[in-house]
């Protein structure tokens, strides 16, 4: 005969929970060591007189061939 399905089973339900807060631990724990690594210290932009600009390279035309519709 087949098991009822609607059958309580604590032990699942334990298992579930426990998955649900271990997921939820590792995400913070993850976000928290991200955000404390980020911490750089803040530079100076580059001048106008070191930035070179948009150049429009031989990769970067490829795309633009491949991207074409």
């Amino acid at each position: 005969m087949n098991k009822p399905v609607d059958k309580f089973r604590p032990g699942r339900r334990t298992f579930l929970k426990g998955v649900t807060v271990a997921g939820g631990v590792a995400t913070i724990t993850c976000i928290a060591d991200t955000t404390l690594a980020e911490s750089e210290p803040v530079t100076e932009p580059l001048s106008k007189e070191t930035s070179q600009g948009y150049k429009v390279t031989p990769h970067i035309q490829e795309y633009y061939r491949k991207a074409r519709f």
